[in-house]
């Protein structure tokens, strides 16, 4: 009788996740112990707000669930770098990345140990998040809000050809 419950109260209300890996830290499983951060994850004004057709869904700087571009049925956590539309210069590489209508751009926290569109992915459709990361509710030292916030190193570029412009006069 309360499986169906269960089962409406997770898919579009509030879940819990294992964050496993090193990939977001310091923000999650900082130590690298054993002990590995569990977090509550709002699914339920995602799927709101996408059921209304509005686009003001998702924040530059939220940590999202979402289901892996090339693992189905798996999920990953990672944190929104950029949305459809914006312009973004990544470290190391050439060209300035337009962000496609209907997708994101996403990053783990710890650059040096994450799979992600940086690395693996490129622009992941927005279709495939899942939710936001809200709070860390184990291990009970660690528990707390998820903070919000773009990762460092990374620019949103309002004027692409600005950049082009510095780079070949740099050259």
């Amino acid at each position: 009788m309360w499986a169906p419950c269960y089962f409406a109260f997770q898919s579009y209300g509030y879940s819990l996740h294992v964050v496993d890996g090193l990939s977001m830290q310091p923000t999650f499983n900082p130590t690298g112990e054993p002990v590995r951060d569990r977090v509550v994850v709002e699914r339920w004004r995602v799927r709101a707000l996408a059921l209304l057709g509005q686009v003001g869904r998702y924040s530059r700087g939220d940590v999202v669930l979402l289901r892996a571009p090339d693992r189905p049925g798996e999920y990953i956590i990672k944190r929104l770098v950029a949305l459809e539309g914006d312009w973004l210069y990544v470290p190391g590489r050439v060209d300035v990345e337009k962000i496609p209508k209907g997708h994101c751009w996403v990053e783990g926290d710890n650059v040096a140990l994450s799979a992600d569109s940086r690395t693996r992915y490129g622009p992941v459709p927005l279709s495939l998040v899942e939710g936001r990361a809200r709070v860390v509710f184990w291990p009970p030292w660690r528990s707390g809000r998820v903070a919000a916030g773009e990762p460092i190193g990374r620019l949103l570029v309002r004027n692409p050809r600005a950049i082009s412009r510095a780079r070949d006069d740099c050259s």
